[in-house]
């Protein structure tokens, strides 16, 4: 059985990402594709407090603890569910991976080698797709009823944070593509069915080249990667 693909999509909070990930696995199963949906924080044991902490419910936790605990989620993350539907040969639709991690950690915890280094036996997705919208845009949405109706994460809800994520996505997006990782940005401030076959063409093509061509390599370690180009360098250095 060919192995999945892994597909991650990526974006600041509001920029649609849960909803172009449920139209994706719409898509994968009209097309008779196995697609298994996840995302971080995760379900598991870390992923339970770092929701707390997003939440503000829990108070006292330092900026280096919680980039450890999304660490530890994503290790335990990929270990019971990412690399075992991989290999059942789904594909893997992600909300949330490891460059979320440099985007938002990066507010408090400016060297970007080190969120690295502790993320570095994570497998590298076959394509991550970040949704691009402008923080304004994703603020508005934040704090509309919708949201506040469907237990959205609010640490970052401040229209300044967001511009320095989006800033600190874009440093770590040209990071990903310098390591070959394949990211591509897509406009997400368009209608929802626009942006989705944008994004389904990309997947197509991912998902249709997995069928007519050898395994993936879920094990290879992006991160591993990226850290061998950096050299101990931050992100804007």
């Amino acid at each position: 059985m060919p192995e999945g693909r892994f597909i991650v999509l990526e974006g600041l909070d509001g920029s649609g990402i849960s909803t172009q990930t449920e139209l994706l696995r719409t898509w994968c199963e009209r097309q008779g594709i196995a697609v298994y949906v996840t995302k971080e924080p995760s379900e598991g044991p870390a992923g339970g407090i770092i929701k707390q902490a997003l939440q503000h419910r829990l108070a006292g936790l330092s900026a280096e603890s919680l980039a450890l605990l999304f660490a530890a989620d994503r290790h335990d993350h990929v270990t019971l569910d990412v690399l075992p539907a991989l290999s059942s040969g789904h594909t893997v639709l992600c909300d949330r991976y490891y460059l979320s991690s440099f985007a938002y950690q990066l507010i408090e915890v400016p060297a970007l080698p080190w969120p690295l280094n502790i993320n570095s036996k994570c497998p590298r997705p076959d394509l991550t797709v970040y949704l691009d919208v402008p923080p304004e845009t994703c603020l508005e949405r934040m704090n509309s009823d919708v949201w506040r109706g469907s237990d959205k994460l609010q640490l970052y809800e401040e229209l300044g944070l967001l511009k320095e994520i989006r800033s600190n996505f874009m440093g770590a997006i040209d990071t990903l593509k310098r390591a070959q990782q394949r990211v591509e940005i897509v406009g997400g401030s368009r209608e929802i069915m626009t942006i989705h076959k944008d994004v389904q063409a990309l997947v197509a093509g991912i998902v249709q080249a997995a069928r007519q061509s050898t395994p993936a390599n879920p094990q290879s370690s992006g991160s591993q990667q990226i850290a061998a180009i950096l050299e101990g360098k931050s992100l804007t250095g």
